[in-house]
């Protein structure tokens, strides 16, 4: 692990990158902090879906209380209906989407296993 030493204060870098979902170098990086603000019908949904296109996600989760009102372009992002919340009010949303994130990944940590025990 690198260290970098200020007067009185030591800071231990992690190793390796902190992307590892890696993007096409045209899209931005996956950790980001993505604000969309502009007037009512200036492409703010039309911009978002195809920036979600681009970043090529095996799930995703919405919050928002006007999603259906856009089908034809929410259409192509194949959400599941179980992954559309529409109530932003419910802080519980927040909840169920931690719990299924968690299972995927559970599932995928038993498929790796799997797959270990069969080639042995």
């Amino acid at each position: 692990m690198k260290e970098i030493t200020i007067p009185n204060l030591k800071i231990k870098v992690p190793d390796g990158s902190p992307f590892t979902y890696e993007t096409k170098p045209e899209i931005m990086k996956c950790h980001q902090n993505c604000l969309v603000v502009a007037p009512r019908g200036q492409g703010k949904t039309t911009f978002v879906v195809n920036l979600i296109e681009r970043m090529e996600y095996d799930r995703i989760f919405v919050c928002s209380p006007s999603i259906k009102s856009n089908h034809a372009l929410l259409s192509r992002l194949k959400l599941e209906e179980d992954d559309i919340f529409e109530d932003v009010d419910d802080i519980g949303c927040l909840s169920v989407i931690k719990a299924a994130i968690e299972k995927e990944r559970d599932d995928l940590e038993k498929y790796e296993d799997d797959k270990k025990n069969i080639k042995n």
